[in-house]
């Protein structure tokens, strides 16, 4: 027996795996399906074959630049900018919900957090608050607030008071996800090699001793140096945020202006994000906590104390939504990746119903008629 040691957690975590060594020259294993990755998305989609009963495999190191790991995980139903409820966004905060309370059951925990989001504004723009949250997104805007209070926010912002809103805690759920799959052997800590990765007849050959039916890349930021999926269109960005100590300033609300503050609990609260499409190293940087700082200032008047400096690096499309689709060549090869600053909303509907698509096409255990073609091809700019 191996302990594995937490390569997420600066807190030393250790857990016992079982694990069996296999050369190349032993017996082929056969899987129906490999999932590449055990990000957000790779875990999203391995809980969605679990509940559709569809055998797979996940193929993770443990190691390397998981930007879910770094992932602030909120979520919010409305474009603030546009002043317009997202694409679908509705159904798919059902499915997220849904997804996540099942989780919650299955393996103990909490990942969910539900809190209203303070959206800080100036009083020239709320008029414009004012008209819209009288039309197509007043079930989003619970309240107006011209001269808003909260402990700790400089005064002088209004605020438009959002439901629902939250953050999902994701390293949480995928360090408690990822020892759930190991132990159900659902899990292997290996990374799938590009250069052993062989396409064959009714299937795929990978790292020279599995055989699978299909694959799915799910392997986030690492997407831009799969020769497989070189068509397509993700980009790197990085994002830097900050968590910090701060007594004074009241937890009740995700504060929301040029930055976020999310409340975490006792007196924490994490601040950020930037983003640069430059240097794609995954290393903090002092000109993002110089913005970060500056920003933060300019909404709270309350000391604080930095704790934590992060950075990660974020895959997301052009047009800012997930890809979830088959290869457009190679029958049985297909991609779930570019998830962004909104998947943590996103991953659980695109998971479902890209697991209800391979079961329908190949294992035959769901009917989804049509719609999955629709869904996972959606091109609307949100």
């Amino acid at each position: 027996m191996d302990f594995i040691r937490h390569k997420y957690s600066n807190i030393g975590y250790f857990y016992p795996v079982f694990i069996t060594l296999q050369s190349k020259n032993e017996q082929m294993q056969h899987v129906d399906i490999v999932i590449a990755g055990q990000g957000l998305a790779g875990t999203m989609l391995a809980w969605e074959l679990c509940e559709q009963d569809i055998p797979f495999r996940i193929l993770d190191p443990g190691e390397g630049n998981h930007s879910s790991m770094a992932a602030a995980g909120m979520f919010s139903l409305l474009a603030a900018r546009r002043l317009k409820e997202m694409d679908l966004a509705g159904q798919q905060y059902e499915v997220m919900k849904e997804t996540l309370n099942k989780i919650e059951n299955k393996i103990g925990g909490q990942f969910l957090f539900e809190i209203p989001t303070a959206r800080l504004i100036d009083k020239e723009e709320i008029p414009v608050w004012e008209t819209a949250s009288m039309g197509d997104i007043a079930h989003l805007v619970k309240k107006l607030e011209p001269k808003f209070r909260a402990e700790g926010i400089v005064p002088g912002f209004g605020a438009a008071i959002i439901e629902p809103s939250g953050y999902i805690d994701i390293p949480g759920l995928l360090i408690s996800m990822r020892e759930w799959l190991i132990v159900s052997k659902n899990l292997v800590l290996e990374k799938l090699d590009y250069e052993e990765f062989k396409p064959v007849d009714d299937g795929f050959i990978i790292n020279g001793h599995t055989r699978a039916r299909k694959v799915v890349f799910c392997d986030g930021p690492s997407i831009t140096k799969n020769p497989w999926f070189r068509y397509s269109d993700i980009r790197q960005n990085k994002g830097e945020w900050i968590e910090i100590e701060a007594s004074g300033l009241s937890p009740g609300y995700i504060y929301k202006r040029e930055i976020f503050i999310l409340p975490l609990g006792n007196d924490r609260f994490r601040v950020g994000a930037t983003f640069s499409h430059d240097e794609m190293d995954p290393n903090p940087t002092m000109a993002a906590r110089e913005e970060l700082e500056r920003k933060l200032r300019s909404i709270i008047n309350v000391p604080y104390r930095i704790t934590i400096h992060r950075a990660g690096i974020r895959p997301s499309s052009r047009n800012r939504l997930p890809v979830a689709e088959p290869h457009r060549d190679i029958p049985g090869l297909y991609i779930f990746n570019g998830l962004g600053s909104r998947g943590i909303l996103q991953a659980p509907w695109y998971a479902r119903t890209l697991a209800e698509k391979i079961g329908s096409e190949n294992i035959k255990t769901k009917k989804t008629g049509n719609k999955s073609d629709k869904i996972l091809r959606i091109q609307k700019i949100v």
